[in-house]
């Protein structure tokens, strides 16, 4: 009986476990049609040229683009898209609906527990897990001031000007 029990126990807690951390694909990596490891010629055609260029802390050369909406800024390596990060550009959008200025609730509902999380007093970082490639979301008091979609590998993202 005793064996019984701690199957079911066992089984429970597995199941539990697999209903409680995000299951996202590669294709929800996309914030505003761009991808990680998309040609730099197809971010071109669809954004035009950057706005300007900036030496990020990583050592790394940030492209950033301001539009109408706010800013964003993107990363590449061998003209390939390596890096997008928003933190004032509301129209730059999930695959799940999600921009800036959500709640921490409309990011869990549409994603989901996240794979790592951070928490430290008004701060709260959420990370989800494709392949090779990050989905990362920085609150602030409860709202969403910051989205980055990286390659894993890649430099760390850096914090927007």
């Amino acid at each position: 009986m005793k064996k019984l029990l701690a199957a079911f126990v066992m089984i429970m807690m597995l199941g539990i476990s697999t209903v409680c951390f995000a299951e996202i694909a590669e294709a929800d990596l996309v914030l505003g049609g761009l991808y990680p490891g998309q040609p730099w010629s197809e971010v071109i055609a669809m954004y035009g040229n950057p706005s300007w260029e900036q030496r990020l802390p990583n050592r790394t050369t940030g492209y950033v683009y301001e539009k109408p909406d706010g800013q964003f800024l993107l990363q590449k390596e061998n003209e390939v898209l390596v890096h997008i990060t928003v933190t004032t550009n509301r129209a730059m959008v999930t695959t799940r609906g999600i921009s800036i200025g959500a709640s921490r609730d409309d990011v869990i509902r549409a994603y989901g527990s996240p794979d790592w999380s951070e928490k430290a007093q008004m701060y709260e970082e959420f990370r989800y897990y494709a392949g090779k490639k990050s989905l990362r979301f920085s609150l602030f008091d409860g709202r969403l001031k910051w989205i980055n979609v990286a390659i894993k590998d890649a430099p760390e993202p850096p914090v927007m000007p």
